[in-house]
């Protein structure tokens, strides 16, 4: 969003309400934790491991998750709104790399900290009228619609976010068999 803001910065509006942003602060900053800490041990824990015990397939344990955490996503409104296949790209892409990190790490801690700073992040700087959780954010979108550059913009986030974590934390690449 960060791009988008000084690629299309007409198409934000600055409604920085003082009173309302630091009202919702404290709730976000303790329930989004909570909820994509919830996420996190339902879709990249529990559902990792028995996929794990069931198929003993690392690349099946990265995957069903992502897909079935992006599935979960389905009744988001921006989904109705912007289209099934836009929406669960994304969503999938971003499952994919929260799974690779808990894969290469070999624990939660690091995709549980993305998801959360990713969800605190959209709540608090952007919002739009289609979201899941529309909020007293800084900018609101005149038009929110995905471009097909979306996913791809996903895509190379993650993997510099992948790059730098392999670095800082000597991660190895997964054998995916």
């Amino acid at each position: 969003y960060i791009v988008m803001f000084f690629v299309d910065s007409d198409n934000f509006i600055f409604q920085f309400d003082a009173k309302a942003f630091f009202s919702m602060l404290p709730l976000l900053l303790v329930l989004v934790p909570l909820q994509t800490l919830f996420e996190e041990f339902l879709f990249r824990g529990y559902l990792t491991q028995a996929i794990s015990v069931w198929t003993g397939r690392l690349w099946v344990v990265w995957l069903l998750p992502a897909l079935l955490f992006a599935l979960s996503h389905f009744a988001n409104p921006e989904v109705g709104a912007y289209g099934f296949s836009m929406m669960m790209s994304q969503y999938l892409l971003l499952a994919l790399f929260f799974g690779l990190f808990t894969i290469a790490d070999d624990g939660l801690e690091v995709s549980w900290g993305m998801h959360t700073a990713n969800n605190l992040f959209l709540l608090l700087f952007f919002t739009e009228e289609n979201s899941a959780l529309p909020t007293a954010a800084v900018w609101r979108f005149k038009d929110a619609t995905p471009s097909i550059w979306d996913p791809v913009e996903i895509a190379l986030f993650g993997v510099v976010i992948w790059l730098v974590f392999m670095r800082l934390y000597h991660w190895k690449w997964p054998d995916m068999r």
